[in-house]
């Protein structure tokens, strides 16, 4: 019995030490997200002072970024082929 014991008690160490990282990486990331997201405040751009359409510059975004790419498969009918199975060429 004392043996279990014991075992539990290193186990339950072993579980807060690792707990403890964890709280410190999650600790440090959200320092790190804070600090990013504090730097991307807009910009403004164009004259001032004078009464004007007001320009905001927020900077790029990764998925704003992905916008226009095409990753769709390259399948097509079998009709849009130049070619048939047996190697003729379609004439419709």
């Amino acid at each position: 019995m004392a043996y279990e014991q014991e075992g539990q008690e290193v186990f339950l160490q072993t579980l807060q030490a690792e707990n403890a990282e964890m709280e410190a990486e999650i600790a440090k990331l959200t320092q790190k997200s804070k600090a990013a997201a504090s730097t991307t405040c807009a910009t403004k751009h164009g004259p001032s002072g004078l009464p004007s359409i007001q320009i905001y510059n927020y900077g790029t975004a990764a998925i704003a970024d992905e916008a226009g790419k095409n990753l769709g498969t390259a399948w097509r009918p079998a009709v849009c082929s130049r070619r048939t199975l047996s190697g003729a060429m379609f004439t419709s």
